[in-house]
């Protein structure tokens, strides 16, 4: 456990961006091979914080991917509403004031699923 602690904090210290994907790759197989000494670590706040820090990238890209996600499910519920109630594309993308032509793929794709929109299924056809 001490090794994989004095691994983490001297990893804090790499900067560079390949370093830290080189670092990342031995971090995932060092994680793989010692799954319960990490999750003791974890445990610890400091530790967390060097990980966290280390992850922060790939933290805040997967952050930023789920809100984009949220949004664009969202906007596909919103659509449906709108074409449930027999709106066009235009009236729906200005209602939303969003591009008439991203209104309009949502539509062509709901319209194959009449009368049980699957949300999920939308957003992965889009």
């Amino acid at each position: 456990m001490q090794d994989a602690e004095l691994f983490l904090e001297q990893i804090h210290y790499l900067e560079s961006k390949n370093e830290r994907s080189n670092i990342d790759s031995v971090l995932q197989v060092s994680v793989n091979a010692n799954k319960q000494v990490y999750s003791l670590l974890r445990r610890k706040n400091e530790m967390c914080e060097a990980l966290r820090e280390l992850m922060k990238d790939e933290i805040e890209k997967e952050l930023e991917n789920k809100l984009e996600q949220g949004e664009k499910l969202q906007l596909i519920r919103q659509v449906i509403k709108k074409l449930q109630k027999g709106n066009s594309v235009e009236e729906t993308s200005d209602m939303l004031e969003e591009e008439p032509e991203n209104i309009r793929k949502i539509y062509e794709i709901a319209a194959t699923m009449a009368p049980d929109y699957d949300v999920e299924k939308i957003y992965q056809k889009l």
